[in-house]
């Protein structure tokens, strides 16, 4: 990962609040860590996992008000199954 990055992971199903979610925004990150008190909150059965990866940073030159660049990636959704 870049400067200017961040990586999200949410994995949520059609249970109420068992879902969980998980990001770094650490340069040169290769990975996310999902640990097993946010791995508690998902519910048995089958999930989808969304990953997202933003890039925001100022422009260099704009006008006196300022800007900002944002762009945003969607892989491709994936079906799990959380099982105990």
């Amino acid at each position: 990962m870049s400067a200017d990055q961040h990586v999200g992971v949410f994995v949520g199903s059609w249970t109420w609040g068992e879902d969980a979610s998980f990001w770094t925004a650490d340069l040169g990150a290769t990975e996310i860590v999902m640990g097993v008190s946010q791995k508690a909150d998902l519910a048995l059965g089958s999930s989808t996992v969304y990953m997202d990866r933003s890039t925001a940073m100022d422009i260099a030159e704009g006008t006196p008000e300022g800007g900002r660049i944002r762009y945003k990636y969607r892989s491709t959704n994936a079906t799990v199954v959380e099982v105990e």
